[in-house]
């Protein structure tokens, strides 16, 4: 499964989220389960291994608040 569509949910949620998420959290990483914001974090491997240890056999969205980044996919199969 394309990974945009399985996450499509969550990629949502930053587009809708994103003002906000600029300007409260700007630099930081957003978890991102379902239509909830979870947790933020300060850096991407501690956001990976928060969002691993919560939602291991599940899908997430881990993204870097930024106003026009890449979208990086990691898919934990």
């Amino acid at each position: 499964m394309d990974a945009e569509i399985l996450l499509s949910t969550e990629l949502e949620v930053y587009e809708a989220n994103r003002k906000m998420l600029m300007k409260e959290h700007a630099d930081e990483w957003v978890l991102i389960k379902g239509d909830s914001i979870i947790k933020f974090f300060k850096t991407h491997s501690s956001g990976l291994k928060g969002a691993l240890k919560k939602f291991a056999d599940e899908p997430f969205l881990l993204r870097k608040v930024e106003e026009k980044g890449e979208l990086l996919m990691f898919i934990h199969v």
